[in-house]
């Protein structure tokens, strides 16, 4: 079964194809199963091993198991084997559609001696079995432009000689023959040429007025013909149709406070930095700013905590080895204050309460 092949069964697809090798051995569709399923998992050099055993066991259809390998070996990108490999079937080497895809294989190659080598067997085989005929000459001709188009003249003299001597009116291939005689033989490109027909017997009648007034013929100026009768227009018709066809000219737009007496500043296209009568900015002196600094920090504090300014306040505790007189208010006053450490934070006790009310809110059960 196919679908064993496309849904990824290969262990399956393999008995399927072992089984339908073994009940009919000269059969080609079994080796081909098992061809695909090698090339599915990616085992090319397998398969044309396969292909290449069966080729040799049965002869009578090496030709389809030839053109296998030979596809096989075009996906590897060896495609000079593939050439080879499709020149052994020799039942094919003739054919127009084989010839055709070797010359095209080579020229991909740049081996354009073995390309002109198929040709030659090929016409040598016409030439043999089937002279004359259209597959012959056509395959001729072939050869002779692919001489031609590869700089191969000399090659292609004898190929168009063959071909003028079966049609001598074929005035196309005369001329072919005559290019290429001219480049190796001078003298037989003049004997040649004799065969040539006349410039009048040659000469088309051509109407030349109605070919320059054609459409094809768009550099020619057509000549205004004369306008008679009603078509005339009169004077007045005609200068509308004048003032209609001028275009208005845009009038270019001026900058802003443009003073017409005064030189514009040939540097003004400068960027400001690049320009001679640049100073640079003014640095002016650092000023205390809010919100500056680090994080914390006030403005003014830092003449606040200095101790070299406040050199007019008295000392809070006395020096070693002074005396000090207490008067009865200052007393008073001194034991009056509250040591820092005995002093409570002001709204401390507000917090506390706030705290006391959430806890009771919240609950143990978070209701």
């Amino acid at each position: 079964r196919s679908s064993d092949l496309y849904t990824n069964q290969a262990d399956q697809c393999r008995k399927l194809a072992a089984t339908l090798k073994s009940q009919c051995p000269e059969h080609i569709m079994p080796v081909l199963i098992q061809a695909a399923q090698l090339c599915r998992e990616k085992q090319h050099t397998k398969a044309i091993e396969l292909l290449q055993e069966f080729a040799e066991q049965h002869p009578a259809n090496a030709a389809e198991i030839k053109l296998t390998m030979a596809q096989l070996k075009i996906a590897q990108g060896s495609v000079t084997k593939a050439c080879m490999i499709l020149q052994s079937i020799e039942e094919l080497q003739h054919k127009p559609g084989m010839v055709s895809a070797l010359v095209m294989m080579y020229s991909h190659e740049e081996d354009i001696d073995s390309a002109i080598e198929v040709f030659t067997q090929a016409i040598q085989w016409y030439q043999e079995y089937q002279p004359n005929s259209t597959t012959h000459l056509s395959l001729i001709r072939e050869a002779a432009n692919f001489k031609l188009k590869h700089g191969r003249k000399k090659e292609a003299i004898s190929d168009l000689e063959q071909l003028w001597r079966q049609n001598p009116k074929d005035i196309h291939t005369l001329a072919q023959l005559i290019s290429a005689y001219s480049l190796v033989d001078p003298e037989k490109a003049k004997v040649f040429s004799k065969h040539l027909p006349s410039s009048d017997s040659m000469s088309l009648k051509v109407d030349v007025d109605a070919l320059e007034n054609s459409h094809g013929a768009t550099f020619i100026r057509k000549k205004a013909g004369k306008v008679t009768g009603e078509n005339q227009q009169s004077p007045t018709d005609q200068g509308q149709v004048e003032t209609k066809k001028k275009k208005k000219k845009k009038k270019g737009k001026l900058p802003k406070h443009y003073d017409p007496k005064v030189t514009p500043d040939p540097e003004r296209w400068l960027p400001m930095r690049e320009r001679s009568y640049y100073r640079g900015r003014k640095k002016g002196k650092k000023k205390e700013q809010i919100g500056k600094g680090t994080q914390g920090a006030v403005a003014g504090a830092s003449s606040d905590l200095d101790a070299s300014k406040s050199a007019s306040s008295p000392p809070t505790s006395p020096r070693p080895g002074t005396a000090t007189t207490t008067t009865p208010a200052t007393s008073s006053s001194a034991s009056n204050v509250i040591p820092p450490r005995h002093q409570k934070p002001v709204g401390a006790a507000g917090t506390k309460k706030k705290q006391q009310q959430k806890k009771k809110k919240g609950g143990k059960g978070g209701w």
